[in-house]
């Protein structure tokens, strides 16, 4: 059931297509989880113990050097430590076993990652852990402006961040699947072996969510790790409303090849055809990451516009400004590079392009031709900039999706366009 929602989910599938390192990291990290685990079920093969010891540490310094996220090994650790000791599956791991399992991880980590090797990346890293690269602050949430910096750590952005879009972009069938499982997880410890993984959910899920609720950085694509883990839960909840189902129908003396078809075609209906329609339908006629249940109310793009629209709309709306503009005009947007990569592929490289949350900007000497405002692109630096824009000048051309605008175009010399 997990590989299923996992395959076809809709937040699964936006954020694959759209982050860089996050994919690696949660495909390498899972890895590690499953190859340590199989590793401590091996208690009567050595050989073979050592072997998955070995690759379970190449998978997590592979993830390492997807991400510097070191904190997901320490949670696999922490998971171990907490179980306790278990002769059938949770033995102590010896000293030949500990070596080739950091070698192992070592060795991965630098084969994949020379970067680290190099003063520039040192470097790099000491301007990025003291913030001197970061040139935007702030991140839209249902409208408010909230610093996003790591610094206002336990502020910033809002603690319920994560827990928000759980509720709003998820389907409702799957969200009902996780909140049942996660209560049957909370308060059944299970039996052997399901034990073991109602612990394993409980202490990922805990130790992802509420360190994550607290520290002031955040964004929606870091939640792609802890979709597999809601997927996971989902799975307990679909599997015990199964179960439930099908012991009603047993106990009202129904015959057993009626009960498990019963059963089976209503998970499939509820949990599988409905999710897979549902995303062969966004794909199709709209964007994965502009879905919204019920309870989002059909408010498209006002919960996280910045992860929701990404530049989505930016292409049209530079299409429109190297149609429009006059030889060797200038334009402003967020987005100088993705700007100047359109413009020349409109064969338009005579104009210029301006940051307007750069503090030269200004709008009272000679202004650009056009300013690109994208909803998802709103930061501290260029707020004032933003209102003044939409109060003074016309729009000359949108870029809607689903009645949301994702990009506007504002004419400084008042022309209008669609």
């Amino acid at each position: 059931m997990t590989s299923i929602l996992w395959a076809f989910g809709l937040n699964a599938i936006w954020f694959n297509r759209t982050v860089k390192e996050d994919t690696l990291l949660v495909f390498f990290m899972f890895w590690g989880f499953y190859l340590y685990y199989k590793a401590k079920q091996m208690a009567d093969d050595l050989v073979g113990q050592e072997r998955l010891f070995s690759l379970a540490g190449a998978a997590f310094g592979l993830m390492m050097a997807s991400k510097y996220f070191p904190h997901y090994w320490a949670l696999n650790a922490l998971f171990y430590t907490i179980v306790g000791y278990d002769s059938r599956n949770n033995r102590p791991v010896t000293g030949a076993q500990w070596r080739k399992y950091f070698a192992a991880m070592l060795l991965a980590f630098v084969a994949f990652n020379p970067a680290v090797f190099f003063p520039q990346t040192w470097r790099y890293l000491w301007k990025y852990i003291n913030e001197e690269l970061l040139t935007h602050h702030g991140y839209l949430v249902m409208d408010k402006l909230f610093i996003n910096d790591f610094l206002h750590t336990p502020g910033g952005n809002p603690w319920y961040f994560y827990f928000l879009f759980v509720l709003v972009k998820f389907p409702l069938p799957i969200l009902l699947a996780f909140a049942v499982g996660l209560i049957h997880m909370f308060t059944r410890r299970g039996m052997y072996p399901y034990t073991r993984g109602f612990i394993f959910l409980r202490v990922m899920l805990v130790f992802w969510l509420v360190p994550e609720a607290v520290i002031g950085t955040k964004f929606l694509r870091y939640a792609l790790s802890l979709i597999p883990l809601i997927y996971m839960t989902a799975s307990v909840g679909i599997v015990l409303m199964w179960d439930t189902v099908t012991a009603g129908m047993k106990a009202a003396r129904q015959s057993r090849r009626f009960v498990n078809a019963v059963g089976a075609i209503a998970v499939v209906l509820m949990f599988m055809i409905g999710p897979v329609a549902l995303t062969i339908d966004c794909m199709f006629r709209s964007f994965p990451s502009l879905y919204v249940n019920v309870f989002g109310r059909n408010r498209i793009g006002y919960f996280f516009p910045h992860d929701e629209f990404y530049d989505l709309g930016a292409r049209e709306s530079i299409r429109f400004m190297a149609e429009s503009a006059p030889i060797g005009g200038k334009i402003a947007s967020e987005i100088p590079g993705v700007a100047q990569y359109y413009l020349e592929r409109f064969h338009r490289s005579d104009i210029c392009s301006e940051i307007i949350s750069q503090p030269s900007f200004s709008l009272s000497g000679e202004r650009p031709d056009f300013v690109l405002l994208q909803r998802g692109r709103v930061y501290l630096e260029n707020l004032e900039n933003f209102k003044l824009i939409e109060s003074t000048f016309p729009i000359a051309q949108s870029s809607v999706y689903k009645g949301a605008a994702a990009a506007k175009v504002y004419a400084t010399d008042g022309i209008n366009g669609e």
